[in-house]
């Protein structure tokens, strides 16, 4: 799809600084903020605007190191 294309140019450069994976986790973890964000935090909101069981998210939010209290205290890289 050339508009992802292009963001994944925009965002890395031409040629690439980051490999595709790299990109991946790093829009992954930007998608998981902004909708936790959305949500106030709140996981089992945030799992179903993802379209995501809660289990899943919960495993993402771990693996991306994302610290949760009642305000989101780190931000994406």
């Amino acid at each position: 799809d050339h508009a992802a294309y292009s963001i994944y140019i925009r965002y890395c450069g031409d040629p690439p600084e980051l490999s595709l994976h790299d990109f991946l986790v790093r829009f992954e973890r930007a998608v998981v903020f902004e909708a936790l964000l959305r949500t106030h935090g709140s996981q089992k909101d945030t799992a179903a605007f993802l379209k995501l069981k809660k289990q899943t998210l919960n495993w993402k939010v771990k693996r991306q190191r994302i610290l949760i209290t009642k305000q989101i205290v780190k931000e994406p890289m």
